[in-house]
Parts: C-alpha cells; sequence; structure tokens
C-alpha cells in the first residue's frame, strides 16, 4: 500500500495492478470450509456410535409391557 503524499498542486493517482491474484486465498478459504465439514462430519458420526453402543450395552427398561410375572389368566 502506497501512502498518500500530496507534494504537488493536485493529487496524481497511481494505478497498479496487484502481484497476485485471489485465486489462492479463494482455494485455500475454500480448503479450509471443506476441511471444517468433513470434520464435524466425522465428530457427529462418532457422537452417534457412542450412543448407540451405549444403549445397546445397557438398553432402556419398557414400563411393565413385558412383565410375565402375572400368571393368572385374563378373564376378560
Amino acid at each position: 500500500l502506497y501512502t498518500p503524499v500530496i507534494v504537488g498542486r493536485a493529487p496524481v493517482w497511481l494505478n497498479t495492478k496487484p502481484e497476485q491474484s485471489n485465486v489462492w486465498a479463494f482455494v485455500g478459504g475454500l480448503c479450509f470450509l471443506v476441511a471444517i465439514l468433513v470434520y464435524w462430519i466425522v465428530v457427529q458420526r462418532a457422537s452417534r456410535e457412542e450412543l448407540r453402543r451405549r444403549i445397546a450395552s445397557n438398553p432402556p427398561e419398557l414400563p411393565g409391557s413385558f412383565d410375565n410375572t402375572n400368571t393368572e389368566p385374563d378373564d376378560s
């Protein structure tokens, strides 16, 4: 960047083209976003697998639907 310095009676604008293109900045940003997305997907799947393992090893009890202690016939 140039510092604006007024030495003469009227300012003279120096139009220069940038030396580097912003293509690499765009590609780098896009790669960063893809890496974050992949990381998020991996974490989500890992947490689901952990939850499935926890439920499979200790299933919740259902309230009375499989209670076989009542051996009397139903007279309805």
